[in-house]
């Protein structure tokens, strides 16, 4: 085997590896921001508590402004 071959072969492998992390990562992350209370992961089933009536969420009003703070250039 030369080595450009075996150069690609390591780059294929270790690439493969990299998207597989990076997949068990991001559906890691998602589950555990969720407001899930019992996570099973090999089926990704989630049992979940609604919101309540009184949450913040439902009675703010969609035509409210969203304040933002200013960004600065720094750029000059």
């Amino acid at each position: 085997m030369d080595g450009v071959l075996a150069n690609f072969i390591l780059m294929l492998v270790a690439s493969s590896v990299a998207g597989c992390v990076a997949i068990i990562g991001g559906v890691s992350s998602c589950m555990l921001k969720s407001r899930c209370t019992n996570i099973k992961n090999p089926c990704l089933s989630c049992e979940r508590e609604p919101l309540d009536d009184e949450n913040p969420a439902y009675n703010t009003p969609i035509n409210q402004p969203v304040t933002q703070t200013p960004v600065i250039n720094r750029l000059y």
